[in-house]
């Protein structure tokens, strides 16, 4: 059955199929009353015939949407039933402790991906079902992802702008890091302009003074 549908078993009807939706105000019609083929809606009471979806009561004006059911497989459910019940009284074991007081464990699973929210499974175990009966369906729920998927893209966006942007641990200790290296470059590199500053200097002092040595050596011999 498709989410619009519900199905029931009513004891004189037999199986029936309608839709599960009160012409009224849409209430959903799976948690109401079945009564001598009359399903009564919970929220206003009004009631409708499960074979033909014709109003019997209430507020509603107009009928619901009824389906055609087929019953298959009940002679193989039959079948399965009674090999079951043969099972279960001359070869499964039930008593756990046997009656020599032995305990027979079982297979005993509690892997869970780490990754998974328990909150994010339990919240769409228990709500999922009530999306249909608020007019939440599923195009209106892609829609909804639609625009979430969106704006997170466009939050993403501005965070990534600098101005935005708040730096981890990690990426403030990398930046400090470079900072201190180029800092460290920084003064190497005048360190060794001063040093080359200072050779060029101590080598015109000497050519000078060679100069001079020789301009006096000239003069004592003239």
């Amino acid at each position: 059955m498709e989410e619009s549908e519900t199905c029931t078993h009513h004891k004189n009807e037999g199986l029936v199929a309608f839709d599960d939706r009160c012409s009224h105000k849409g209430a959903s019609l799976a948690g109401g009353m079945m009564m001598c083929g009359k399903v009564q809606c919970p929220w206003h009471g009004s009631q409708f015939d499960v074979k033909t979806g014709a109003v019997k009561a209430g507020p509603g004006k107009q009928g619901i949407q009824c389906y055609e059911v087929k019953e298959e497989g009940e002679k193989e459910l039959q079948k399965q039933g009674l090999i079951s019940k043969v099972a279960n009284t001359f070869f499964l074991d039930h008593d756990n402790p046997d009656s020599k007081g032995n305990f027979r464990p079982g297979p005993i699973s509690l892997a869970r991906d780490p990754k998974l929210s328990f909150f994010s499974f339990l919240y769409k175990a228990l709500l999922d079902g009530l999306k249909p009966s608020v007019g939440f369906d599923e195009k209106t729920e892609n829609q909804v992802n639609k625009t979430v998927a969106t704006v997170s893209k466009l939050v993403k966006k501005i965070n990534n702008i600098s101005i935005f942007k708040k730096d981890t641990p990690a990426e403030k200790a990398a930046k400090e890091k470079e900072k201190a290296q180029k800092k460290k470059e920084k003064e190497a590199e005048k360190a060794a302009e001063e040093k080359e500053k200072a050779a060029k200097k101590a080598q015109e002092v000497k050519e000078k003074e060679a100069k001079k040595a020789l301009e006096t050596k000239k003069e004592e011999t003239n």
